[in-house]
């Protein structure tokens, strides 16, 4: 037994009639609970009788310098062609789906569509399913898939990312 405290992304609980409060945070064991919703943090903790915190999930919306193409940008703009955007950014990993990506990709390689994945991995495992990745994107020929491994160095290039692929989307081909 040791002491510990939580992390309550979407407590559905306390959104139950009647609240069922689990087991674990009754226990003597845990020490406070966080909430990514702030406003839940009052009643949590007089139900809980434990302290409780906001610890709200922060986003940065700054808007990208105007006119400014980052190396990154300006590759997968060359890469696209005029061809429609699906894309995989941030930390890439097998529960973003890149492998399915990949089967996706292989299945619609004659089609208008191009699909992206830039970002890198943060932790042992998912280091060694980003070389497996690259080494299966290598292997399939895939001429579809632009991959670029490495952090999305600020916010704003990755916001700039975002928001390239949604102005220039358009409809997609059926």
């Amino acid at each position: 037994p040791y002491a510990w405290s939580g992390l309550a992304i979407f407590p559905k609980w306390l959104h139950e009639t009647p609240r069922h409060i689990p087991p674990c945070l009754l226990d003597s064991h845990c020490k406070g609970l966080f909430l990514l919703d702030e406003t839940l943090v009052s009643v949590t903790q007089t139900l809980i009788g434990k302290p409780c915190h906001a610890f709200p999930e922060v986003t940065d919306v700054s808007e990208p310098q105007e006119g400014h193409r980052s190396e990154l940008m300006q590759a997968i703009e060359c890469f696209r062609a005029g061809r429609h955007l699906v894309g995989l950014f941030g930390v890439v990993d097998r529960r973003k789906g890149i492998f399915h990506l990949l089967r996706i990709a292989n299945v619609l390689r004659n089609s208008p569509i191009a699909f992206v994945v830039a970002g890198d991995a943060t932790g042992a495992d998912t280091v060694i399913e980003l070389d497996n990745f690259e080494r299966e994107l290598a292997a399939s020929g895939l001429t579809n898939v632009f991959f670029r491994r490495g952090k999305i160095a600020e916010e704003t290039e990755f916001n700039a990312l975002v928001k390239g692929m949604l102005a220039d989307s358009g409809e997609l081909p059926t």
